[in-house]
């Protein structure tokens, strides 16, 4: 009883997160070539001069939005624009699609293994109830 107890607590917890990471809803585009339309608005808006590896888009709340700028080392730049009226950067990540959250990924891992820790101590309490005396 207390090891289900623990594991529905880890779930609780884990799919708390997953939920924020629902309302977040990165969205992340991998970079291939550097002159592709994303890209020069992108470096031609931000003032940017070295290459981008990767461009994770965040929606702002109430308004605007975040960029987490990527460059080929994986070190990042968040840049933040209040205005995204006729913004083509805006335009382009509200049409991609949103990046599977990452503590869903976990939580479907956690609940996996809590079954099979269940399944092997069910078979293991079967084993010894049925040993003749």
């Amino acid at each position: 009883m207390i090891l289900i107890t623990i594991f529905v607590l880890v779930d609780l917890y884990t799919a708390f997160l997953a939920f924020i990471d629902y309302l977040a809803s990165y969205k992340t585009i991998e970079i291939h070539n550097q002159e592709s339309y994303i890209v020069r608005e992108i470096k031609e808006h931000f003032k940017i001069d070295y290459n981008i590896k990767k461009v994770r888009f965040l929606a702002g709340i109430p308004d605007g939005y975040y960029l987490d700028i990527y460059n080929e080392d994986n070190q990042v730049n968040r840049v933040f624009e209040d205005n995204h009226e006729d913004s083509k950067i805006y335009d382009y990540f509200r049409n991609v699609k949103a990046d599977m959250p990452q503590h869903l990924i976990y939580l479907i891992i956690e609940i996996l293994l809590e079954l099979l820790v269940i399944f092997i101590i069910e078979i293991l309490y079967k084993k010894n109830k049925k040993i003749p005396e």
